[in-house]
């Protein structure tokens, strides 16, 4: 090696060597040992914040709009598609189903097996749909009698075509919970634990029959803020009509949803009072259907301050005695601070998830 480096040495620089030296050798390759290792390192730090910033777009869009303006174009296609259904059951077809309604409700499940679970033991029958983010939160639709019944079915089968098209999956669990006789009857079969995990409730009470009348709605002021937001969009003008009914004597959020006929029911006659009964379905499941897609999608749920004020303001009408005025003006008093801060909030959690 020495004689080598002697020889390097004395024929100078100019001189081109046909010997490579191992100093020469080890600095090569270590030259290209860290360049390989700083091109690692900063294709995989790349990597790594790319990873990251796909998961913080995918966060972003779950958010948004409370969560709901990521999939806010299916639910309109949806809406769409009801718009050109039909929903002209007739009288002697719906009557034929008497004493089998839950039967063929569960053969249509099986038909459409998109569930996670199907049971059913003879008065109540349950189908659910497993959340993507909330497994043990529930939101429930209920309903008896064959009418309703059928209107849930359309539901469903909506449903099955958004997560067989669109791949989509409910943020908290869906459960469909149909009954022969009475809701109570199937609420006892559920653990105490289980009420505890349901978010909301939406049960339809009477059924559009009658040519006149208009759809109303009762139940919990956090549920109700979200179905009447929905009664907006959807149903008829006289739903602006305010009728007070009893709520659910149930521990759980709930809206009831029901047909109100109004007196005058001899002003339609034949065909149009198919085609209001017709419509009048068409508007209930538009508003089932976006209700519960908003209750199952939505990051928090959102509060309408003015339901309650209405609700206390009727409340205190009635309350005429002289004695209680003092005491009704110090609790208007608390609720008047109760509703500008529940405003308040509203406007901040608004601002934060840009909810328009």
């Amino acid at each position: 090696m020495q004689r080598v480096l002697s020889l390097q040495a004395a024929r100078g620089f100019g001189e081109s060597s046909e010997f490579v030296t191992k100093r020469m050798c080890f600095s090569f390759l270590f030259s290209i040992g860290f360049l390989c290792l700083l091109c690692g390192f900063l294709i995989g730090r790349f990597a790594a914040q790319r990873a990251v910033d796909i998961r913080a777009e995918k966060e972003q869009k779950l958010v948004a709009g409370n969560g709901l303006e990521s999939g806010e174009h299916l639910l309109q296609r949806t809406i769409e598609k009801l718009e050109n259904r039909k929903f002209d059951w007739s009288a002697d077809r719906i009557n034929g189903m008497q004493g089998m309604a839950l039967q063929n409700a569960s053969k249509q499940f099986l038909v459409l097996n998109f569930y996670s679970k199907l049971w059913n033991n003879g008065n109540c029958l349950t189908a659910t749909i497993p959340g993507a983010h909330e497994k043990d939160r529930y939101v429930i639709l209920t309903t008896g009698g064959e009418e309703n019944i059928k209107m849930v079915l359309e539901i469903v089968r909506d449903l099955q075509e958004l997560i067989a098209d669109n791949d989509w999956k409910p943020r908290r669990t869906l459960m469909f919970l149909l009954y022969e006789n009475s809701l109570d009857e199937c609420l006892r079969l559920f653990p105490d634990y289980k009420k505890t995990k349901i978010v909301a409730l939406l049960a339809i009470d009477g059924i559009p029959n009658t040519g006149n009348g208009y759809l109303v709605s009762s139940g919990s002021e956090v549920v109700q803020t979200t179905v009447l937001a929905s009664f907006k969009d959807f149903a008829g003008p006289k739903t602006d009509e305010i009728t007070y009914f009893p709520r659910l004597k149930l521990n759980i959020p709930h809206s009831v949803i029901t047909f109100m006929a109004s007196p005058n029911n001899t002003s339609l006659k034949g065909s149009h009072i198919e085609q209001q009964i017709t419509s009048h379905r068409k508007s209930l499941v538009k508003i089932l259907i976006s209700s519960l897609w908003k209750l199952s999608q939505m990051n928090i749920f959102q509060w309408n301050p003015r339901l309650m004020e209405d609700a206390m303001r009727t409340f205190f009408f009635n309350l005429t005695a002289p004695h209680l005025r003092p005491y009704i003006e110090k609790i208007q008093k608390k609720l008047s601070t109760i509703t500008e801060h529940g405003r308040a909030l509203n406007d901040k959690i608004a601002k934060i998830l840009g909810i328009r």
